[in-house]
């Protein structure tokens, strides 16, 4: 009965090293994957921004007889 419960406690000490482990090293490279998902998330707004932008500035100009077909309420 005893090796049962030697058995669980030695599982729960691998457990929780195996927890500090990759937590320090998410703490040791969080800096690093932060400043990058902030450049990605910048350069992806940009990309939306220009896209955008460049939509507009293709888009064919309204001709002026095409406006008189819509009424005014």
């Amino acid at each position: 009965m005893h090796s049962y419960y030697d058995y669980i406690i030695s599982r729960q000490n691998q457990l929780r090293a195996i927890t500090q482990h990759a937590n320090s090293q998410h703490r040791r490279k969080g800096w690093y994957t932060r400043t990058w998902s902030r450049i990605a998330c910048e350069c992806g707004d940009l990309l939306i921004k220009t896209g955008s932008w460049m939509k507009g500035a293709s888009s064919a100009p309204a001709k002026d007889n095409s406006l008189g077909i819509y009424t005014r309420n």
